[in-house]
C-alpha cells in the first residue's frame, strides 16, 4: 500500500513552530552520500529523528540574537556539466552486456515492467549512448546546471540541481566570503547524483546506478558557486 507522508520534516517542523511559532522553513543540504542513523520499513525513525532535529533548532532559535538584513541580490548562472562515459570504452561496454544479460532474465521469468526491469533498461539507456560516444569519437550532449547564489545581509544562499555529496558542499560554505552560508541541492530540477571525484572508482549506487555526469562536474559545480558568491559580496550583478 503507498502510503505519503512529511517524513522527519513533518515531525521536526512541528516541534519547531509549536515550540517558538514561527513558520519552519526546511532547506536540504549536500546530502548526496548521507544516510540518517536509522533506516527502518516504519515511521517510528523518521519521527524521532525529526523530533531530534526539532529540539535542536528550537535551542539554537533560542540563542539566535534578532538582526535586521540589510540588502538583498541574487544571481543565477547556467553551467555546462560533462556526460557520464563510465570510465573507459571497456568499462562502457562490460556494464552494456551486463545489464542486456539482466534484462533478457528477467524477461525470461516473466518480469514485464517491474521498477527493477524499467531501472535496468534506463541504464542500459544511458550506457549505450556512453559506448556511442567511446566508439564514435563525439562527445556526449552537456548536461545543464542551474546555480543561483542569493544574499540576504550577511545569510548566503547557494544552490545547485542533483544529489550533492557532502564533500563538495561543505567546499563551497567553507571557501565562501559570507561569514554564513547554506548550500542548498535538490533546486531548479535534477541532474541526478554529483559524486566528488574521488568517489567514481568506488563505484556503488550513486555511481553506477544514478549518476549521469563525469567526475568533474561536482568541481564545476563547487567552481560557478564561488564565483557566485564572490560577485554578490561585492555588491555586482
Amino acid at each position: 500500500m503507498a502510503r505519503i507522508s512529511a517524513d522527519f520534516v513533518g515531525s521536526g517542523r512541528s516541534v519547531l513552530e509549536q515550540l517558538t511559532g514561527a513558520p519552519c522553513l526546511y532547506l536540504q543540504g549536500a546530502c548526496g552520500d548521507v544516510n540518517p542513523i536509522r533506516m527502518e520499513d516504519d515511521y517510528e525513525p523518521a519521527r524521532t529523528l525529526g523530533v531530534r532535529l526539532g529540539c535542536e533548532a528550537t535551542r539554537l532559535w533560542e540563542r539566535t540574537l534578532p538582526d535586521q538584513a540589510s540588502g538583498v541580490s541574487t544571481l543565477t548562472r547556467s553551467v555546462d556539466l560533462p556526460g557520464y562515459r563510465y570510465h573507459s570504452q571497456e568499462r562502457a561496454a562490460h556494464l552494456t552486456a551486463e545489464l542486456e544479460s539482466d534484462i533478457a532474465e528477467r524477461t525470461r521469468q516473466g518480469d514485464d515492467g517491474s521498477g527493477p526491469l524499467w531501472w535496468a533498461r534506463q541504464r542500459l539507456e544511458r550506457v549505450q549512448t556512453a559506448l556511442d560516444s567511446w566508439s564514435s569519437g563525439t562527445a556526449l550532449p552537456p548536461i545543464a546546471a542551474q546555480i543561483t547564489a542569493t544574499r540576504i545581509g550577511p545569510l548566503a544562499l547557494v544552490t545547485a540541481p542533483g544529489e550533492i555529496f557532502a564533500e563538495n558542499g561543505l567546499l563551497v560554505k567553507e571557501d565562501s566570503p559570507f561569514e554564513h552560508t547554506f548550500f542548498l541541492g535538490y533546486t531548479n530540477g535534477s541532474v541526478g547524483y554529483v559524486p566528488t571525484r574521488s568517489a567514481y572508482p568506488d563505484g556503488g549506487y550513486e555511481v553506477t546506478h544514478a549518476c549521469r555526469v563525469d567526475p568533474e562536474a561536482g568541481e564545476l559545480i563547487s567552481a560557478t558557486c564561488g564565483q557566485l558568491l564572490s560577485t554578490i559580496s561585492k555588491g555586482q550583478r
